[in-house]
């Protein structure tokens, strides 16, 4: 493809978007004509310039009042923000010792664990003697069984012959 020496003269361009290289033009940018600045002289009139001495009179009392008006607005918003700021240090006063009592119960509620601990532990040693304890009474009972029935003295091998089992103790 055969190129015209102006397109030769072009910069290449790369586009992300496209991954490929074209030619393009830059933009000629003029320079923008420059403002003129109102003067004082182009200002118009200002409205107090032709008034007399009572319409100005009445209109600074207006603006008085005016000022004296956003002066209680602004001692009222004063006052709220004192009253927020003494709620916010009183909020803080509260979660300080919230957190303190938090603290306190942490440490209450790790001491109460390692008792219950402990005690669950002996818990478990307790009736293991306990089962070991009631092993060894039935051992030693075993030993101590009275045969009702028999005459005094007779062992061995002959025990079915003493045997009566009409008799009474």
């Amino acid at each position: 493809m055969r190129r015209s020496p102006r397109e030769r003269a072009l910069p290449l361009r790369a586009h992300k978007e496209h991954g490929r290289w074209r030619r393009g033009l830059r933009r000629r940018t003029e320079p923008r004509p420059q403002q003129k600045h109102p003067s004082v002289e182009d200002s118009p009139p200002l409205p107090y310039a032709n008034m007399t001495e009572d319409t100005q009179g009445e209109t600074m009392d207006c603006i008085l009042q005016e000022i004296s008006a956003a002066s209680r607005k602004l001692e009222g918003m004063d006052n709220a923000m004192v009253a927020l700021t003494a709620e916010t240090r009183s909020i803080q006063l509260d979660l300080a010792g919230f957190q303190s009592q938090m603290s306190g119960l942490d440490q209450r509620v790790t001491t109460v664990e390692t008792q219950v601990a402990s005690w669950t532990d002996r818990d478990l040693e307790l009736s293991h003697l306990c089962s070991k304890l009631t092993d060894l009474e039935d051992r030693s009972r075993r030993n101590n069984v009275r045969l009702l029935g028999f005459p005094e003295g007779v062992e061995g091998a002959d025990i079915g012959g003493h045997y009566n089992p009409g008799r009474r103790c």
